[in-house]
């Protein structure tokens, strides 16, 4: 969380043919930084739900 907004850095399932475990501490370090780089330069996307909540919508932050 950040000025009332959720980031999502990294989603993964844990179980199943593309699970995986918990990612490195090295590897979360890295995405941290990668996501300070985004939310400054708003290189960012927005995620909502479809009205029938079927599918995920996303687009660009900066083009809403």
């Amino acid at each position: 969380m950040k000025d009332d907004k959720l980031y999502l850095i990294f989603v993964h399932p844990k179980t199943g043919s593309q699970g995986a475990e918990n990612i490195t501490d090295d590897s979360k370090t890295l995405l941290y930084k990668k996501l300070l780089e985004c939310i400054e330069s708003n290189k960012l996307y927005n995620l909502k739900l479809n009205d029938s909540k079927t599918e995920i919508i996303f687009n660009q932050f900066n083009q809403l």
